[in-house]
């Protein structure tokens, strides 16, 4: 590499003076240059070293956002399937709340009539079963009849009024 900090000095003007203050000039010129080639050279160590920090963060951002939309994923799916069994056991549920409201209702109008519902619950059963059972409810839930008229159609479809009870 040689040393470029050596300064030739110049005792005259002639042609070796010349050359004297060329070979200085061009010795300050390479060691500028040198200089700013390792200037630029730790540079671009600094900027690649800070892109390839950049790089590494946006991958791992990309890669924690890839475990949470795999999280996610999994989340809905279990979700899914914790909800549609529910959904089941809701249904029956309710089933069971509005077969057990219509037993209450017709206990209430056997007693009302004296009739002893123990007694009857067989033949209306029987009566519910063949078809004379009460209406369901609409869309909204609501009844089509009241619970009164459900029973009482179901005990005269039944025959227990008729047979004097």
């Amino acid at each position: 590499m040689g040393n470029l900090e050596h300064v030739i000095p110049i005792h005259s003007k002639d042609d070796l003076g010349v050359l004297a203050a060329s070979f200085n000039g061009m010795t300050s010129e390479l060691q500028r240059a040198r200089q700013e080639n390792q200037s630029w050279a730790e540079t671009l160590e600094d900027k690649v070293s800070e892109k390839t920090r950049e790089l590494r963060r946006a991958h791992a951002h990309l890669v924690q956002m890839d475990r949470m939309a795999s999280l996610g994923k999994l989340s809905a799916t279990v979700a899914h399937e914790i909800n549609n069994p529910l959904a089941g056991i809701l249904t029956y549920a309710r089933l069971v709340d509005a077969e057990t409201a219509m037993w209450a209702h017709a206990r209430r109008f056997l007693e009302a009539r004296s009739i002893p519902w123990i007694d009857a619950l067989p033949a209306l059963r029987e009566a519910l079963e063949r078809g004379a059972a009460p209406y369901p409810p609409d869309w909204n839930g609501h009844p089509n009849a009241t619970g009164n008229e459900q029973i009482a159609r179901a005990v005269l479809a039944s025959g227990l009024l008729a047979a004097g009870r």
